[in-house]
């Protein structure tokens, strides 16, 4: 399963990297990057990248309830509609260029092929170590007790974790209160 999330907009005090789109393979992963309902953020998943549409699951910020079957419905700003997404001219589909892949996992070549990137600065790449440190620790914990629970966030200690060596060498992100913010330019 993959989820590709349209992130909401960031305030102007906000000046760590920010990266509007991502797209990563975990469920957990997933609703931390998308956020509360105020972060206003959209959230699409497909099974597999066989050219099938994605379904929209959260627009927003708004969840979106199917029931027990997937049927479509108008959104309150009256433009837009509900379940799968075929059209290729319409979102999520012209967000996947330039869309950071947000997990340790190689990418899936056919992510790669659409235009999905590996995170590039700093920031990114040690948020992303640290994510993924959290879902092994609830992993392990699961196993012990049978509780599932996953706290995501950005410890800060997670600076100089070891990079994947398939990932990009990380740009210079800044420091402290300073960080400057990164554009990707295709």
């Amino acid at each position: 399963m993959f989820y590709l999330i349209k992130r909401g907009p960031k305030p102007d005090f906000h000046k760590a990297p920010f990266h509007p789109v991502v797209i990563c393979c975990h469920k957990d992963v997933a609703k931390s990057e998308a956020g509360w309902s105020g972060d206003a953020a959209c959230v699409w998943t497909v099974d597999q990248l066989d050219g099938q549409g994605w379904l929209l699951m959260r627009w927003a910020g708004l969840d979106i309830d199917y029931g027990h079957i997937v049927r479509t419905f108008t959104l309150p700003n009256s433009l837009q509609t509900t379940a799968i997404v075929h059209e290729r001219n319409s979102e999520p589909w012209t967000l996947i260029k330039g869309a950071i892949w947000w997990s340790v996992k190689k990418m899936p070549p056919k992510l790669q092929e659409a235009g999905v990137i590996y995170p590039f600065d700093n920031f990114t790449q040690q948020k992303i170590l640290d994510d993924q440190a959290a879902l092994d620790e609830a992993r392990k914990r699961f196993k012990k007790t049978g509780v599932h629970t996953v706290i995501l966030s950005c410890s800060g200690y997670g600076f100089g974790r070891k990079i994947p060596d398939f990932w990009p060498k990380p740009r210079e992100s800044g420091s402290g209160h300073g960080h400057r913010l990164w554009k990707f330019i295709n």
